[in-house]
């Protein structure tokens, strides 16, 4: 496990410093969506270019559910 202050430097050691490297970030439900935005900005800020993963298998249940809030009468 990495800590968010530690990211980029931990990133620019692991090869190369080619910044045009793709980082993969995936997350499930129980990460909080504002910890989640918080290391997508520490990639941003650290020039790096991310791509989201997605679940293979995504329960029907979570398919049905409303993006919102607000769920549509």
């Amino acid at each position: 496990m990495v800590k968010r202050v530690d990211l980029i430097s931990t990133l620019d050691a692991a090869g190369e410093p080619d910044k045009e490297r793709l980082v993969f970030v995936r997350a499930d439900r129980a990460v909080p969506y504002g910890d989640l935005m918080d290391v997508l900005e520490i990639l941003r800020k650290g020039n790096y270019r991310m791509k989201l993963v997605t679940l293979e298998g995504v329960p029907e249940a979570a398919q049905a559910a409303p993006l919102s809030g607000n769920p549509k009468p």
